[in-house]
Formats: C-alpha cells, structure tokens, sequence
C-alpha cells in the first residue's frame, strides 16, 4: 500500500527546520505517555468507594482538560514551524516525518531492535515503536504508537474498505459514553487520523490501548494477530 515514490524534489536542509522535527518528536511521545498516565490514573480508583470515585473522577477530568490543552499547543507549534523562514519546498506540508520516505530506509535487520509478536505483546507503555511488519509484506516505520495505528488501519482499509466502513457503526468499536473509535467525519474523536477515503480512527489512546485495539481490528479482518510483528527500541525506558 505504501508504494516507494520517485522524482520528489526534496526541502532544502535547514537546520531549524531539523530541530524542530525533532522538538515535535518529543512533544509526541510526552503525549503517549500523557496517555498513558490517563489510562494508570483511571485505573487507580477505587471504583467501589463512591467518595473516591467521585474525588477520582474530578481529578481525571482535570489532568485531561490539560492533556488536551498540551495537544492543541503541539498543533499549534506543528502549524508554526510550517511558516520557518529560509525552507522552501516543492509541496509544502506538515513537518511530521514522511512515513512513505522513511519506510525506505527501514530495516529491523541492521537495527538494534527488539520484536515482538502483537499477540504477545505485553505492557508497552515505555516502550517506543520503530516500526512493524505484517505478514507478505515489508517492514514499514512507524515511530510512535498513533503511526502504528494509521499505517496498519489504512492496510485493513486497503484489504476491504467497505468492512472497515461499517466499523463506525458497529457499537463494539465505540467508547464508554458513546463516542466512536471509527469515524466518517473525525469529528466525535479527539485525534483523528486519517484512514483514507474520508475515514478517521481514534489517536487518543495509550500504547497499550493502541495494541488492544489493533488486536480487535484483526480479528475483525479475521487475521491473526501473530501475523504482525513490532519492533521496539530496547534502550528506551521511562528514565529517557
């Protein structure tokens, strides 16, 4: 599905145009782990102490008040850094890494890589994707848990677009409290990303809800989950 692309006439280097690649980069996995840290703190409750629950309830709302703020403000530098002065472009676009171009370049061979199986994928809240391959077809990178989702949710879109479709109406694929993790308009999500065709899945998710999530995607399709590899960067922990 992601074909190699030829002829494109690449950004002239520019130093603050690299840095600031880099500086969304860590804004993105602050995010996951912001993620994250929403999933611990819902869990924490005691959901059969009402007192708690209800001071629970309180707290999460706020923490993902700020949350949301801290993802607005990551939009918001992503736009800016778009306009840096002295880079030119032949197709100007957002500064988030090509995953087409990337995809190239990608082998978990040479790299440093831990896999592992997505059904047998365990707590992966610290962990940090490189990348993924799913059966028949090359490895592809994916550098954050939201690339993981968007580029394994347009291959099952590939596969068969009008199953994937009716996904934002099957009730198994909506939130508590009604919101969809499919979408056609992306507009009931908090981060939509893209699937193709005017189709949106949920990014405001954790790693570990990401992985769930694409399991149940799976067995949708009727693919078994050992049929997609990951690839994770062994160094990373929650010290970094």
């Amino acid at each position: 599905m992601l074909g190699i692309r030829h002829n494109i006439e690449m950004p002239v280097p520019n130093p603050s145009q690299h840095l600031a690649r880099q500086i969304l980069s860590d804004f993105q996995s602050l995010g996951d782990k912001l993620n994250t840290l929403s999933d611990e703190i819902w869990l924490s409750i005691d959901h059969d102490d009402p007192k708690q629950l209800q001071k629970g309830v309180r707290f999460k709302a706020a923490f993902n008040e700020k949350r949301d703020s801290f993802r607005k403000l990551k939009a918001e530098l992503s736009r800016l850094f778009q306009e840096i002065p002295g880079t030119q472009s032949a197709r100007p676009g957002p500064l988030a890494p090509d995953r087409q171009q990337n995809s190239q370049h990608f082998d978990p061979e040479t790299d440093d890589l831990v896999s592992m199986s997505l059904s047998m994928a365990g707590d992966l809240k610290f962990k940090r994707p490189r990348g993924f391959q799913v059966v028949g077809y090359p490895p592809e990178e994916a550098r954050t848990w939201r690339q993981f989702l968007q580029a394994l949710c347009q291959r099952l879109f590939a596969l068969d677009r009008e199953r994937f479709r009716n996904l934002a109406w099957n009730r198994e694929f909506w939130r508590r409290g009604g919101r969809p993790y499919v979408s056609e308009t992306g507009h009931e999500l908090y981060a939509a990303l893209s699937v193709g065709d005017g189709l949106f899945v949920e990014g405001n998710q954790s790693a570990n809800a990401i992985c769930e999530f694409a399991r149940k995607l799976l067995a949708t399709f009727e693919i078994p989950a050992n049929q997609v590899t990951i690839f994770v960067d062994p160094e990373h922990s929650p010290e970094e």
